[in-house]
């Protein structure tokens, strides 16, 4: 699966070069955070609609949207952490769903939330 990368378009012009991390340490917090969010996002509550929002901009932003910080408020303390460890995930280490093997589980989160649309 191909992903985006800050070389193509506006992102270019406005952040410094992508440099690619041979080996992203994935944390087992991390790991743990993101099932978590993953088993929200399959109920139907809107703490399930944040983070499913949450998990689908981390996978494809560009296909689903981006994501609303300010929304992580309305969350209990714990799925609060959830979302910062993915954050973090995301942004120091690298971390993309590809590399942790829940892309599987990423489609079923979109199958739920937004009406089956595919990768």
């Amino acid at each position: 699966m191909n992903r985006p990368s800050p070389e193509s378009g506006v992102i270019a012009r406005c952040y410094p070069p992508f440099v690619p991390v041979a080996s992203v340490p994935h944390r087992p917090a991390h790991r743990a955070a993101v099932r978590r969010l993953v088993a929200l996002a399959a109920q139907a509550t809107p703490a399930a609609l944040i983070a499913a929002d949450c998990l689908l901009a981390w996978w494809h932003a560009d296909v689903f949207g981006g994501f609303n910080l300010l929304l992580v408020e309305r969350l209990e303390p714990a799925t609060q952490r959830d979302i910062a460890l993915v954050v973090e995930l995301a942004t120091l280490d690298r971390g993309h769903p590809d590399d942790l093997g829940v892309v599987p589980d990423l489609e079923a989160v979109a199958a739920k939330w937004h009406g089956g649309h595919r990768i």
